[in-house]
C-alpha cells in the first residue's frame, strides 16, 4: 500500500499537482530514504513537464487572467509590524476606517479578535454598519490539543472564529502553520481536511454567506522543511465541495 501510495502521489502531483489524502498519507508513511527518493523523482518530472519555457504568448492563460475574479483585501487596519512597540489606538483605526470607506474598498481586514480584548476587538464591534465586508484572522487551533493534535468540535472553536461570530461578522482567514508540531503527532492530511471543513460548516451555520480562506503561514519555511506536506495542503481542500480558498504569507518574511 505504501509503495503504491508513493507512486500515486508522485503521478498525481506531476499531473497538475493533484493529490488525494490516501495517497499522501501512504507516501508520508514510507521510510525517509524511500520518500526522499520518490520526492526527487517527482521534482525531476515536475521540472521537465510543468516548467518548460513557453513558446510565444500563451493565449489561453492570458484570456483566463482577463476573466479571473480577484479579491482585493485592504490591510490598512493591521498593526504596523509584528512585535511593534507601538500599535494603533481605537481612534487611529476609526480615522483610517474613514479613509478606507471613502476609497470604496469592498473587503477590509478588520483585525485579529483575541481572548484579551485588544483594540482589534473594540474596532470589530464598531463595524455593524460597514459598507464593506470586514475580515478577521483566526488560528486553526488555539493549541488546546488532545494527545498532541487539534480537536474539532463546538468546545474547541478557536477564539478568533468564535468572537468573529459574536461580533456578527462572517468572513475569516484561518491561519494554518505548515511547520506546526501537531503534524508530527499522528495528525494526517485527512484530519487537516476534515478540520478545515468542520470550521467552514461551523461558520456557515451562523451565517449562510460566510466565507473562510485558509492562510498557509510560513509557507517558504515549510517548502524547505516539508515540501510534500505543503503541496498536499495546498491541493486537497480545494477538491472538496464549497472548498475554502487559499492564500499564503509574504515569502520575504
Amino acid at each position: 500500500m505504501a509503495e503504491a501510495g508513493a507512486a500515486g502521489a508522485a503521478r498525481n502531483a506531476v499531473q497538475h499537482l493533484r493529490l488525494e489524502a490516501r495517497y499522501y498519507d501512504a507516501f508520508m508513511a514510507l521510510p525517509d530514504d524511500a520518500r526522499r527518493a520518490r520526492y526527487e523523482e517527482l521534482m525531476r518530472a515536475a521540472r521537465s513537464t510543468l516548467h518548460a519555457p513557453l513558446k510565444g504568448v500563451n493565449a489561453q492563460k492570458r484570456e483566463r487572467l482577463k476573466t479571473m475574479k480577484v479579491l482585493i483585501l485592504d490591510n490598512s487596519q493591521r498593526e504596523p509590524s509584528v512585535a511593534s512597540v507601538w500599535g494603533h489606538t481605537l481612534a487611529d483605526k476609526l480615522e483610517i476606517d474613514n479613509i478606507v470607506r471613502e476609497l470604496g474598498f469592498k473587503h477590509v481586514v478588520a483585525g485579529v479578535p483575541t481572548d484579551v480584548n485588544t483594540v482589534d476587538d473594540l474596532f470589530c464591534q464598531q463595524l455593524g454598519d460597514a459598507p464593506y465586508a470586514p475580515w478577521t484572522f483566526s488560528e486553526f487551533t488555539d493549541w488546546n490539543l488532545m494527545d498532541g493534535v487539534p480537536v474539532f468540535d463546538d468546545s474547541h472553536v478557536p477564539v478568533g472564529m468564535r468572537k468573529t461570530a459574536d461580533y456578527n461578522l462572517r468572513h475569516v482567514i484561518l491561519e494554518v502553520d505548515t511547520c506546526a508540531s501537531f503534524w508530527d503527532c499522528n495528525f494526517s492530511l485527512a484530519d487537516f481536511t476534515e478540520g478545515v471543513l468542520f470550521w467552514t460548516r461551523w461558520l456557515r451555520e451562523r451565517a449562510s454567506d460566510a466565507t473562510l480562506i485558509v492562510n498557509l503561514r510560513d509557507l517558504a519555511k515549510g517548502m524547505l522543511r516539508c515540501p510534500d506536506r505543503c503541496i498536499a495542503i495546498a491541493t486537497v481542500p480545494r477538491r472538496r465541495e464549497r472548498r475554502p480558498e487559499l492564500v499564503h504569507d509574504d515569502v520575504g518574511w
